[in-house]
């Protein structure tokens, strides 16, 4: 099999060095199919830009076409992203992550996921911010499935 330098990037960027997009795509197969077999087309805030418009130092793409897009996000401790909102997504953590999630209302959730689990929703995701407020690096993958509107 050829091993493209986005591969490799891939690898490099997910803090694991053996990884390639191919293989990551191969032992995670529930992360992406989840994101393609989601099948709800709400569109999310048209005032809220998706999350790597919002915070390009935190999240960025990773592959995009008309359909669907992966996004790779990573907070350092103590970083949060500015407010966004997502269109029906899935989510694979690549690392644990304790996270607070902020929401307009004033509201706050802490979160604790655990690498290698994976959450999908078929709903957008409308304004909201993430911190992390864990002591270790959090890394995710999201596919965000767009919608035919």
């Amino acid at each position: 099999m050829l091993i493209t330098n986005q591969d490799k990037i891939f690898g490099v960027a997910m803090g694991l060095h053996n990884l390639t997009l191919r293989n990551f795509i191969r032992l995670s197969p529930l992360a992406l199919a989840a994101g393609l077999i989601l099948s709800s087309q709400t569109v999310y805030s048209d005032e809220m830009p998706g999350a790597p418009e919002a915070s390009p130092d935190v999240y960025s793409v990773l592959a995009e076409n008309e359909a669907m897009r992966v996004i790779f996000g990573v907070w350092e401790p103590g970083e949060r992203d500015k407010w966004h909102g997502h269109p029906p997504s899935s989510v694979y953590y690549v690392t644990d992550c304790h996270v607070r999630a902020f929401f307009p209302d004033g509201s706050q959730r802490d979160l604790q996921r655990q690498k290698g689990k994976t959450r999908a929703r078929n709903r957008a995701v409308v304004a909201h911010s993430i911190q992390n407020i864990g002591t270790t690096t959090c890394r995710i993958v999201m596919t965000e499935i767009k919608s035919d509107e």
